[in-house]
């Protein structure tokens, strides 16, 4: 970990050697380890204002529950997540990360009666303050404030009907068995994509999944 040097090769031409003080070499089967003992002051910080937080890699996500009837109680899950916030951004300037704060979104869940109780609230990140948004990704499933998942399976659809418009133009040129892994590939991949989490959708809901399925068998079948 230490007495490590970095030189860089372009077109031919080597920089100079310099010393590196920080970091582990990209790919090494030591990065994840030192990654999570790196950045496992990140939850300590966390707890201290009783928040909780889901962590992917380095995507974090801080949650906090309130009582919409009470207006008192929502001043108060602001004020948490905004000193959470802030203290984490002390870390992270202590330990030499940086947070994006053009990056940092905000999502009020609830049922919709629940939502219309709630005063317009936005969370303060250094100088922005960053207003909720109706709908926001969350590793590749698209929540929105409602939480209905009716968003997250159109953009799934658009997207295969997008691969399988493209794939058409080609099925041609492939054999049967290529032309089916390609659609697995690319197409109903993007409808099994979390699938669990479209559980008890409406019927209209389902239709669309099945029209991709559809005609990704018809253009199957018609080779």
């Amino acid at each position: 970990m230490s007495g490590r040097s970095q030189r860089v090769l372009f077109e031919g031409a080597t920089s100079d050697s310099f010393y590196l003080r920080f970091g582990v070499p990209q790919g090494s089967w030591l990065g994840p380890l030192l990654f999570v003992v790196y950045a496992s002051k990140l939850f300590e910080i966390i707890k201290v204002h009783l928040l909780n937080a889901h962590c992917f890699a380095d995507d974090t996500q801080l949650r906090l529950s309130f009582n919409p009837n009470s207006p008192t109680n929502q001043v108060k899950a602001l004020e948490a997540m905004e000193r959470c916030i802030s203290d984490l951004r002390k870390w992270m300037y202590q330990d030499k990360l940086k947070i994006n704060d053009d990056k940092s979104e905000f999502l009020v869940i609830g049922l919709r009666q629940q939502l219309l109780k709630i005063n317009h609230c936005s969370v303060r990140v250094d100088m922005i303050d960053i207003n909720p948004v109706k709908v926001a990704r969350n590793l590749g499933a698209w929540f929105v404030s409602h939480f209905s998942m009716s968003t997250h399976n159109s953009k799934s659809c658009s997207v295969a009907f997008f691969w399988l418009h493209n794939i058409k133009r080609i099925s041609h040129f492939l054999p049967r068995d290529k032309l089916e892994m390609v659609l697995h590939a690319f197409v109903t991949s993007k409808i099994d994509y979390c699938n669990g989490l479209l559980y008890g959708l409406p019927d209209c809901e389902i239709a669309k999944l099945q029209r991709v399925q559809n005609a990704a068998a018809r253009l199957l079948m018609s080779c």
